[in-house]
């Protein structure tokens, strides 16, 4: 049994401190007053593919959680064909708040030949870019 353990603790450990083998490009456009953020996901090298069995995860940072439907997404989200997420804020959104979009994405790698697999964890800060002034949409001239 406790050689199981230690089995399992080591798995556990390469598998969660390994260097990164994803890498994620983050674009975003305005779509009538709503941000559309595309979070695409692909293997750093050629050695490895994305596993898209895996639990992937998408959380967004708290303070967001007025601007999108919800902060953390999660593979049912997952859009196969991008591969990624592809989320709208709300018509709503403080855009003030959206002009820096903090996240952490949880992704899955493993070897062209599916020997070994791998966990991987991306955190980071994306900064929006020509967000509209909705500030004076109303004013009368």
């Amino acid at each position: 049994m406790r050689r199981l353990a230690v089995f399992l603790m080591c798995v556990w450990s390469s598998l969660s401190f390994a260097g990164e083998r994803v890498k994620v490009a983050i674009s975003s456009k305005w779509e009538k007053e709503q941000l559309v953020l595309s979070f695409k996901v692909s293997p750093l090298d050629k050695l490895h593919k994305l596993n898209l069995e895996a639990p992937w995860r998408l959380k967004l940072g708290e303070q967001l959680s007025k601007s999108f439907a919800k902060t953390t997404y999660t593979q049912a989200d997952f859009k196969k064909d991008l591969p990624g997420y592809a989320i709208l804020s709300q018509v709503s959104a403080d855009k003030d708040l959206l002009k820096t979009i903090p996240y952490e994405l949880t992704a899955y790698t493993c070897t062209k030949d599916g020997s070994q697999c791998f966990h991987e964890f991306l955190k980071g800060d994306y900064h929006v870019e020509n967000i509209p002034n909705s500030s004076n949409k109303n004013l009368k001239r």
